[in-house]
């Protein structure tokens, strides 16, 4: 998944680049020749009214299809085993959607704790890479499961989940170095960048009859994962 998610932001990048350098092309070909801007002025804006109407609809239909081929070759390619949902581990952290003096947001990184019903192991996996969503609505939580994975999902998908509901996952790769624990702060480096999160004050749990030292035994994956339809 994160190769296509690479190659995804690759071909963003090329697209912006290629329409970047032909409309300002455009505007140094317009002060060379005022009467461009004239000529083609209508026709620039259209065509700049479909590419910004456009892109996000290709970039979230290539999303769609790149997910669904993925989880479709690890069903395929990679063991299925069995688990039982335990717990879900939980932080925030601001985001910037693009450059320093663009917006922000909040964003809560989530992830989701399986125990495997054969070998009693416990792997942790990013809740994106899951049909389970995680819903906090003031102090409370609860996780969702989504009954339509592949296509665009409504509210009426989403049907409320419980400890121990069960399901299959796919295991891609086990991550090393992924999860460190010195004993103030533990370090998730998931996504590649080192998120340090303070055990008291940042880093929070749902279950709890579990507690930080549930992610020391556990083993971080990337792969697919997914509670069943009841």
């Amino acid at each position: 998944m994160e190769n296509k998610a690479k190659e995804l932001i690759k071909k963003i990048k090329v697209g912006s680049t290629i329409f970047a350098v032909l409309f300002f092309g455009f505007l140094i070909w317009g002060f060379i020749d005022p009467t461009i801007f004239e000529k083609y002025s209508l026709l620039v804006f259209a065509i700049g009214t479909i590419i910004c109407v456009a892109f996000p609809i290709v970039i979230i239909v290539y999303a769609f299809k790149a997910g669904k081929s993925y989880r479709k070759g690890l069903m395929s390619n990679k063991e299925k085993h069995h688990f039982k949902y335990v717990d879900s581990f939980y932080y925030t952290r601001i985001v910037r959607n693009g450059n320093v003096d663009e917006t922000s947001s909040r964003q809560n990184f989530v992830y989701h704790i399986l125990q495997d019903t054969s070998s009693k192991k416990y792997y942790a996996i990013d809740e994106q890479n899951t049909n389970i969503r995680f819903e906090k609505v003031l102090d409370n939580t609860r996780i969702l499961r989504i009954d339509k994975i592949d296509g665009v999902t409504t509210r009426k998908d989403w049907k409320e989940a419980n400890y121990n509901d069960e399901g299959s996952f796919w295991i891609d790769e086990e991550l090393t170095n992924c999860y460190e624990n010195d004993g103030n702060a533990v370090t998730f480096k998931y996504f590649g960048e080192p998120h340090r999160v303070s055990i008291k004050n940042e880093l929070h749990n749902r279950n709890k009859d579990y507690d930080v030292s549930l992610l020391d035994k556990t083993i971080f994956i990337t792969g697919y994962a997914e509670l069943d339809q009841k």
